[in-house]
């Protein structure tokens, strides 16, 4: 096709959404050199593109275009620049092509007639065919379309609910003992792990996101050791039957409350006493 006929095909050229087929993100090359041209989509009669070039993992040029309409007709204006954003053409001045040819969902052509250069873009499913002509010849760029893996959508947040206490669940249960060593030891062997934190003034058990945590006391009202709670649990006579095992008393049997919820009470071998509690089965 002759410049002269492209220039008098000026008047098909459409809107910008006629090509919107070029956006996206093109890349090609061989033999150490990487070609990369991406495309923003059309947003209010205007694009926007980037090209660089590599040659061994380095960059050598880059382009930024912009296209908008002039007189109604889809216009490309691309400089070019060096690394570190050194710009080619002077301070105003950048290539202009027009659009003067274009299949809606297939292929472009644009013209500089100052320069005397045509671009002819052409696509082919995922593939991408830019020819740059002018008076030296004509240079064919092969591209294909880069398809990053979507990003998971981020995880939006629970939305937050009333509670109906301030209490919103059991965190932590202190326990004073008269023996550290013997009530750590005890609770080691009965819970199956190693308390998370072990000083004399206070050992730590990590219960799944509850604590555990005993500490010696001073002995000067008299009073015995204290301390007692209800911890969920999933098996309520499995759990009594292995404390049992390990040396504690039951304080009050395995019961029925109601509902379906059954509670016991046992006594450490310190005299602490722990609750128990396993919620009614769901329906």
């Amino acid at each position: 096709m002759s410049l002269a006929l492209l220039l008098c095909t000026a008047a098909l050229a459409g809107p910008m959404e006629d090509l919107a087929w070029m956006e996206g993100t093109w890349r090609g090359g061989a033999e150490g050199v990487v070609m990369e041209e991406t495309w923003s989509a059309p947003v209010a009669q205007t694009m926007v593109g980037t090209f660089r070039f590599i040659q061994d993992d380095s960059a050598l040029f880059y382009e930024i275009m912009v296209m908008e309409l002039e007189q109604g007709v889809p216009t490309m204006r691309l400089k070019h620049f060096d690394p570190g954003l050194v710009g080619w053409e002077k301070r105003k001045k950048a290539m202009s092509f027009a659009l003067t040819a274009y299949q809606a969902d297939s292929w472009a052509v644009f013209v500089d007639p100052a320069e005397g250069k045509t671009l002819r873009y052409q696509r082919v499913g995922d593939s991408l065919t830019i020819e740059l002509v002018d008076e030296g010849g004509s240079q064919l760029f092969e591209l294909e379309r880069v398809v990053p893996e979507a990003a998971a959508a981020p995880a939006l947040p629970a939305p937050e609910t009333a509670s109906p206490t301030p209490l919103l669940g059991l965190r932590t249960l202190g326990i004073e003992v008269e023996d550290l060593q013997a009530a750590k030891d005890f609770f080691s062997r009965a819970l199956g792990v190693e308390p998370y934190f072990d000083q004399p003034f206070y050992v730590g058990f990590d219960l799944n996101g509850s604590e555990l945590g005993l500490s010696p006391r001073d002995g000067q009202d008299g009073s015995g050791p204290g301390g007692v709670s209800y911890w969920r649990v999933d098996d309520i006579q499995a759990v009594r039957d292995r404390l049992i095992r390990e040396g504690a008393t039951e304080h009050q049997p395995v019961q029925d409350v109601g509902g379906g919820v059954q509670v016991a009470v046992i006594a450490t071998p310190q005299g602490c006493l722990l609750g128990l509690i396993q919620e009614a089965p769901a329906d």
